[in-house]
């Protein structure tokens, strides 16, 4: 089912460029320079409604970017004015771009614990 969501192997390209902060994290935002990665997913959202596998694609909200999240906070901040500074310092710092060669789909909770991570599969965009 999920090897038939690579239709054909197109070069997906991520810049990282700008910081997002909220509550709960912070983010690096990524831009990608074509639909590809979109495109799977939606192919894997299809695959998956018309399956009798349970799936939480979208369980939050419908994924249609990239990032990475560099800081999840686990208790209040200390020093929250200080951070908001730096922050805002390097709110649109360019981190670079990076040509994706693989990525997984995992099962994982909200702090991808290495203990409940689980690969579904691996997706290889270049040998």
């Amino acid at each position: 089912m999920i090897e038939k969501c690579i239709v054909e192997k197109k070069d997906i390209n991520i810049t990282f460029r700008g910081i997002t902060a909220s509550p709960s994290g912070i983010m690096i935002q990524g831009f990608i320079d074509n639909n590809e990665l979109n495109a799977i997913r939606d192919r894997l959202r299809t695959e998956f409604k018309n399956s009798n596998l349970e799936q939480s694609l979208d369980k939050r909200y419908s994924i249609q970017t990239a990032h990475s999240t560099i800081v999840r906070f686990r208790t209040e901040l200390s020093q929250k004015r200080k951070l908001l500074e730096f922050l805002d310092k390097n709110i649109n710092y360019d981190f670079g771009t990076f040509k994706v060669n693989e990525f997984e789909l995992v099962y994982n909770d909200w702090y991808q614990r290495e203990k409940h991570v689980k690969e579904i599969y691996k997706f290889v965009t270049e040998k």
